[in-house]
């Protein structure tokens, strides 16, 4: 049911004779006020078929970038629509497409396929779009479940404290700031499967932090109740291309990213882009310990002695499965 005309817009970003491989997709209103989202690929991918970045195909990083930020400004303005952000995963230290990957540097090869799909296939799944193989999970002795892995049961808004909104202020008065919404009063989402802006959703056995709409949203969701004394906490991840996000220990928060591109441990040897990767923090005495897949993360992460569990989103999409606790 979906047709596709050319995009006005594309002529005057790609010159004569080109604009027509840039096309609009026309949703059916039946698909498109459905009870979830439209996926419309706006995937920097996607662009480089057309102008794949390279000075010698006289299409330079710098003019892909300004075009790929307008698409980017198109999608904040729909709320059916998801950005996929796969320019940072195949462009080189240049910002240009890898040989190895795009051989004619306009077209992926069989390996640039297989990591684009990579990228795509989580958000097929939270969409519905891609049946899950089904997967049978037992805690460890001792550990108990955070997220049921059903509803949002056990998790809420939490009122954003002063020191939080100091931060938010120093943070938005910078140009590229993200958006930041203010939470005033504590709220739970008891069996619900998504929050009322649809930010965490619960889904396939996953809590996912969702793609924001306006490219950067920072927000937080804390688990309704808190934890002093010792403890080890354990999960699972999987992020987009340079998603964003982060766990809350009490107070502090662990990054929580697709760590090769987004950082800040771009050098783990067991990290796993775009697949599921585990987190385990140990507290002992105010001190936390973070690994990811056995790798140290954070070596001694000072945390207050008691607070709640959270979960950030900022951008891309993160979604995380298995969130289970062991009180020492």
């Amino acid at each position: 049911g979906l047709t596709t005309s050319p995009s006005k817009s594309s002529e005057m970003d790609h010159g004569k004779g080109q604009h027509r491989q840039i096309h609009r997709i026309h949703v059916p209103n039946e698909i498109r006020n459905s009870n979830y989202l439209v996926l419309k690929y706006i995937c920097r991918t996607l662009l480089n078929e057309n102008s794949g970045s390279s000075e010698k195909k006289t299409r330079p990083s710098s003019k892909i970038v300004d075009l790929n930020k307008r698409y980017q400004t198109l999608a904040s303005e729909d709320a059916n629509t998801i950005f996929v952000d796969t320019w940072t995963l195949f462009a080189d230290a240049s910002g240009d497409a890898k040989v190895e990957e795009f051989p004619d540097l306009l077209h992926p090869n069989g390996a640039g396929y297989a990591k684009w799909k990579s990228a795509l296939v989580p958000i097929f799944e939270t969409l519905g779009l891609k049946e899950i193989e089904p997967e049978t999970f037992e805690c460890e002795s001792g550990f108990e479940l955070l997220f049921n892995e059903k509803d949002l049961s056990g998790w809420g808004y939490r009122t954003t404290p002063e020191s939080m909104r100091k931060g938010r202020a120093n943070w938005l008065k910078s140009k590229d700031a993200p958006v930041w919404p203010l939470v005033e009063e504590d709220v739970a989402f008891a069996n619900l499967k998504d929050t009322p802006d649809h930010r965490y959703v619960a889904t396939n056995g996953r809590l996912v932090v969702t793609t924001p709409r306006e490219g950067r949203c920072i927000q937080q969701l804390w688990t309704t109740q808190s934890f002093d004394g010792d403890f080890e906490l354990r999960l699972e991840f999987r992020a987009t291309p340079n998603a964003d996000s982060g766990v809350f220990i009490r107070a502090p928060q662990l990054q929580c990213r697709d760590f090769v591109l987004a950082g800040p441990y771009k050098e783990l040897k067991n990290y796993k882009p775009q697949q599921w990767n585990s987190i385990t923090v140990v507290v002992k005495n105010g001190v936390a310990r973070c690994q990811c897949n056995d790798e140290v993360i954070e070596e001694a992460m000072k945390v207050p002695a008691s607070g709640p569990i959270g979960l950030e989103g900022d951008r891309g999409q993160i979604e995380y499965r298995h969130i289970r606790i062991k009180r020492f």
